[in-house]
């Protein structure tokens, strides 16, 4: 597992407008300061991002959040497992695979396709090595609570994963805590506790909740 961690105030970014023109490459904290700044006085969002977010269950058919710590924009929020930013020079699947290490220390292994991934379930021990399989790419346009609430657009690969053992550490401090869920009542709990979770999870499990449990059953 690699111990070359990258914080948010070092991360590096590719920046596109939203006709997928390459505009800058810049850091991480700025530009989200700057596009925050900006939404405010335009109300306009300009620029999207590459991004990776992964959905983790295990076999159980529960879904595994994580509730955040006192984040810029999920403060104390319980929020898919794994999100984060395209580090420039990187691609998605070197993305995710890296948050996985860096994140909560889970070792991995990505599927080529769905096939693939049903194989690796029946041949993987799955307590201590994740599988990962991606789902969709998508833009999402995503509300951020904060203190002043703004719009972000990103462009967003979006994985599922299985892994059947605790998750309970949190290196890098971008969670304190994980939660699971059924999924047969994991939108009747959003829905009771909008406060609790972030704004963006009830629609990745409404569009994908279906999809990810075909793939391991």
């Amino acid at each position: 597992m690699t111990n070359n961690m990258h914080t948010f105030d070092e991360e590096m970014i590719d920046v596109y407008d939203l006709e997928w023109n390459f505009v800058r490459t810049q850091n991480r904290k700025e530009f989200n300061n700057e596009i925050k700044e900006d939404y405010q006085l335009t109300w306009e969002v300009k620029y999207t991002v590459r991004s990776v977010w992964a959905l983790l269950l295990n076999s159980e058919e529960d879904f595994l959040l994580v509730q955040r710590w006192n984040t810029f924009d999920s403060p104390w929020l319980i929020d898919k497992t794994i999100w984060w930013h395209v580090s420039s020079g990187e691609t998605y699947d070197d993305t995710v695979v890296r948050e996985l290490e860096e994140e909560i220390w889970v070792e991995w292994v990505v599927a080529n396709d769905s096939d693939e991934f049903k194989k690796l379930l029946k041949t993987i021990d799955t307590t201590k090595i994740a599988v990962l399989l991606l789902l969709d790419n998508k833009n999402i346009l995503v509300n951020v609570e904060w203190d002043k609430p703004y719009k972000r657009s990103f462009d967003a690969w979006i994985y599922m994963w299985v892994y059947n053992w605790k998750i309970n550490n949190f290196p890098d401090w971008s969670a304190k805590s994980s939660v699971n869920i059924p999924w047969n009542i994991l939108l009747e709990e959003i829905e009771k506790n909008k406060e609790k979770f972030t704004n963006s999870l009830p629609t990745l499990i409404k569009d994908y909740r279906d999809l990810i449990l075909s793939k391991i059953r």
